[in-house]
């Protein structure tokens, strides 16, 4: 081998270094990523339905399975608003769902099963309102909707 190959190796295994390095540093990442998606699914659903719904919503734990197309998800529960008894418009002890990976990218999604277990709900009257009625106001109105216009009970 000449000198000149010697040299031009270099450049090459160096880049091959880089090259294999970016990769292992990309498996790691979207293991984590993969490992901690449950737990993101998790938040995002407790913080999303609470904002929405304006009343403190909990999931004990969320399992996305995302090769399979299925989610799960136990001890849901939905509080009831302000103005009403302590308790919860909705308790879910276990839901199922899977739907059809393909029809993700499509415009309608196929859902091939939905398996609610345990479910109650809770509807309280106080006046003219219940707490129902409160929560699909609040959803209505959407998340970005300012607290003083959230839905109380009795309010017009």
């Amino acid at each position: 081998m000449d000198e000149g190959e010697g040299k031009a190796e270099k450049p090459r295994r160096r880049a091959w270094k880089i090259i294999v390095g970016i990769a292992v540093l990309l498996l790691v990442v979207l293991a984590a990523v993969v490992a901690s998606l449950d737990r993101i699914a998790e938040a995002g659903l407790e913080k999303g339905a609470t904002a929405a719904l304006g009343v403190e919503t909990t999931v004990a734990s969320l399992d996305v399975g995302v090769l399979t197309g299925s989610l799960s998800l136990e001890e849901m529960a939905v509080a009831n608003p302000d103005g009403f008894p302590r308790g919860h418009l909705l308790k879910l002890g276990r839901a199922d769902m899977g739907l059809q990976i393909s029809s993700l990218l499509s415009d309608t999604v196929l859902v091939r099963r939905i398996i609610l277990e345990e479910p109650i709900v809770t509807i309280v009257g106080k006046g003219l309102e219940t707490n129902l009625g409160t929560i699909l106001k609040n959803a209505e109105r959407g998340p970005d909707a300012p607290d003083e216009e959230k839905a109380e009970p009795g309010a017009a």
